[in-house]
């Protein structure tokens, strides 16, 4: 979540009444008044999703659900029938809410008898091979009424990002150095797994990245700790001086958790919660910071 700082303090509201429904003590689940247990993978029975390939599988529940815990699914069918709701659709079966979202494509009874399925592909390999397009035309539109009538350019169009090279001038010279935010772990899936001893440990812990030139600049060596700031947050990570960055940029890989970090606070403290223009998603890598060694006078 970007811009943490401000979601935490949200959380931390006396006023809010937060409930969670997780495997794990997370971050969020920390700020909760009540945690309610979910099922994990072996416990409930999906359809997974091929990423990569061409065949989506079956996953059968190894055992039942332990103890009170139960699926998302499941939570909200028993909320809607103690909230007093009757519309049928609330009360779906998980087998019959997979059913539709295959839309009749594939075969759920097929796939779950036999483990996979390959999902409908054209032989030749060529989507939309027959020129027919999922747009108002039919064809490529290089140009789309669709996008203008949102209000945005209807050619592909470069828009400068505030926090960057091209942005806010009085706002570069302050922050002078682009973070990237990247997944550079090989034992977490995204923040998944961190909480493990036998995978955080192995990752060595959070680290803020910077080129060879910015380093030296700044007077700092490998191994030092780094202050990394702006208007945000700040936070204070062990340096790794690289020369597989650019100059002017910096990476703090995110996946740590809150506990992770002796103040708490995680790279996304620092990243910026403007959306997109289009899409409404965040621009994550839209963020610029300074960093000094930490307890220099250049230090925030």
């Amino acid at each position: 979540v970007p811009n943490a700082e401000v979601v935490r303090a949200g959380l931390a509201r006396d006023d809010l009444f937060t409930v969670v429904h997780e495997q794990f003590l997370t971050d969020t689940a920390r700020y909760a008044d009540i945690v309610l247990p979910a099922t994990t993978q072996i416990e409930t029975s999906d359809v997974v999703a091929p990423w990569g390939h061409l065949w989506m599988g079956w996953n059968e529940a190894a055992i039942a659900p332990v103890g009170e815990s139960c699926s998302n699914t499941e939570m909200f069918r028993r909320l809607a029938g103690a909230m007093g709701y009757e519309e049928p659709a609330l009360f779906v079966s998980d087998e019959q809410l997979l059913a539709d979202a295959l839309g009749g494509q594939v075969d759920l009874a097929e796939m779950r008898q036999v483990g996979w399925v390959r999902v409908p592909y054209p032989d030749d390999g060529r989507p939309w091979g027959s020129g027919e397009f999922p747009t108002p035309s039919g064809k490529v539109e290089l140009v789309s009424e669709t996008l203008a009538a949102m209000g945005q350019p209807a050619l592909p169009t470069f828009v400068p990002p505030r926090e960057g090279p091209h942005g806010d001038d009085d706002l570069r010279a302050k922050y002078p150095l682009q973070l990237l935010t990247p997944k550079h772990h090989t034992r977490f899936l995204n923040s998944g797994y961190a909480q493990l001893p036998k995978h955080g440990p192995a990752e060595g812990g959070p680290f803020v990245e910077i080129d060879v030139a910015d380093a030296d600049a700044r007077g700092l060596a490998d191994g030092d700790t780094a202050r990394v700031w702006n208007d945000r947050s700040s936070l204070d990570l062990p340096v790794r001086v690289s020369a597989r960055l650019r100059p002017g940029v910096v990476a703090i890989p995110f996946g740590w958790w809150m506990n992770h970090h002796p103040d708490g606070k995680v790279a996304n403290s620092l990243t910026n919660d403007t959306l997109t223009e289009w899409g409404g998603g965040v621009a994550f890598s839209d963020t610029l910071v300074q960093l000094a060694a930490k307890g220099s006078a250049d230090a925030y």
